[in-house]
């Protein structure tokens, strides 16, 4: 999947790419893997070749600073196709693209996931010292997305305390 050019080589990634971390295919006069350099993408937007392909050294090198230039365009392409998005040499985690509150710029973000025993609504009734949720109010609280919930939160316990 042609993602962008740089000069006369495309940068892309195919469908099978997903399991892997996130890297980029390089290859000129198209996009196809026979003869392609791969370049790896750090979480800090460093680059690493795995394999040079039919590419000059002066060009991958150039290439390699344009990715490093827009690791986060090409971490967040990566992201919104394959729906995940995993680092080279951060085989463990899982990241995600989102927008600093304080300056508006898109940053990489290690994302976390809460112990399957300690789901938000195990952590709402602990925090607020609630024993009992109606199952509307469990249903709402579970399916509200993250940045909405951090928002709520206040609200809810309210809602929750008035009907204990």
């Amino acid at each position: 999947m042609k993602i962008s050019m740089f000069g006369r080589y495309y940068l892309y990634f195919v469908p099978v790419d997903g399991e892997e971390a996130a890297h980029y295919h390089v290859n000129a006069p198209k996009p196809v893997r026979v003869g392609s350099a791969k370049i790896w993408i750090y979480a800090d937007g460093k680059t690493e070749i795995a394999k040079r392909g039919n590419i000059p050294d002066k060009d991958l090198k150039e290439i390699c600073l344009h990715i490093q230039d827009n690791y986060l365009f090409y971490l967040r392409k990566w992201e919104e196709f394959f729906g995940n998005l995993h680092i080279y040499g951060e085989s463990e985690k899982e990241f995600t693209i989102v927008e600093d509150k304080s300056t508006g710029n898109a940053i990489l973000k290690e994302k976390t996931y809460l112990p399957k025993e300690l789901d938000r609504v195990e952590l709402f009734k602990q925090k607020y010292n609630i024993s009992n949720l109606s199952s509307a109010l469990e249903k709402s609280i579970r399916t509200l997305p993250d940045n909405v919930w951090v928002e709520q939160e206040p609200i809810y316990a309210e809602i929750a305390k008035r009907q204990s």
